[in-house]
């Protein structure tokens, strides 16, 4: 069995994997060394991958007793080609979003899709190589920025709105943050189907759900699609050891 930790700007999740099933979740904004020597305890696990977003420092002491373990970085082996012209600077999640894509959808023409802390964009070829894509603020990052940035409008919360025009101050803060980072994946969208064919909208992350329900289009919703791409790392590089 394999586990998989993904530490993001916000949340860390954890989960166990046998082969490509997931058998364990966890996530919280802090995870203790008790829950992870509880994790390795609970399973039968071999082999473990861990990437690190947020570069918090963490005890990696566990780790070392498993057969395979990776800490994720611009050095390691990936399940496809990354034609990325700084690859060094490549985000993990980044990296963790295409190769799950790649896995679950081969030969295909992807556009990636994840809406966490920001928003990237990712482009695959049909050829299984990953061309680049784009970053923009998410929208927790446009609530703030609008707060911070101005000396009088509120620090919103997204909540769920009838209308798509707002009829005060805070939803109108809150349809421009939320809706317009729909509004600009739609974008995306309708701009990658101009370039590449019968291409396929892969949606992960925390808010893809949300989004999804503002989005009319044909996508393919993948929440935890970054820690499916993080055992798919994993599983290639125990393959080619």
């Amino acid at each position: 069995m394999n586990v998989v930790i993904d530490r993001g700007n916000t949340l860390v999740k954890l989960a166990v994997f046998d082969e490509e099933h997931m058998v364990f979740f966890y996530r919280s904004k802090k995870l203790t060394d008790d829950k992870i020597l509880q994790t390795l305890s609970k399973y039968p696990i071999d082999s473990g991958i861990v990437s690190n977003v947020a570069n918090v420092s963490f005890s990696e002491d566990p780790f070392f007793e498993l057969d395979h373990y990776i800490s994720l970085g611009h050095e390691t082996n990936l399940p496809f080609v990354n034609k990325y012209a700084t690859p060094e600077t490549l985000g993990r999640d980044r990296m963790a979003a295409v190769a799950g894509a790649i896995a679950e959808f081969p030969n295909r023409n992807l556009l990636v899709i994840d809406t966490g802390t920001c928003l990237t964009i990712d482009f695959v070829n049909q050829r299984g190589e990953y061309l680049g894509g784009n970053i923009s603020p998410g929208p927790e990052i446009r609530f703030q920025g609008m707060h911070d940035g101005t000396a009088n409008l509120p620090r919103v919360q997204w909540k769920d709105q009838e209308s798509i025009i707002g009829s005060s101050t805070e939803s109108a803060l809150q349809l421009g943050g939320f809706v317009g980072c729909a509004a600009e994946i739609m974008g995306w969208m309708t701009l990658a189907r101009e370039q590449m064919d019968e291409i396929i909208v892969v949606l992960s992350g925390g808010d893809a759900q949300a989004f999804a329900t503002s989005i009319k289009n044909e996508i393919f919703v993948r929440p935890d699609l970054v820690l499916t791409g993080l055992n798919q790392i994993l599983l290639f590089n125990v393959k080619i050891s």
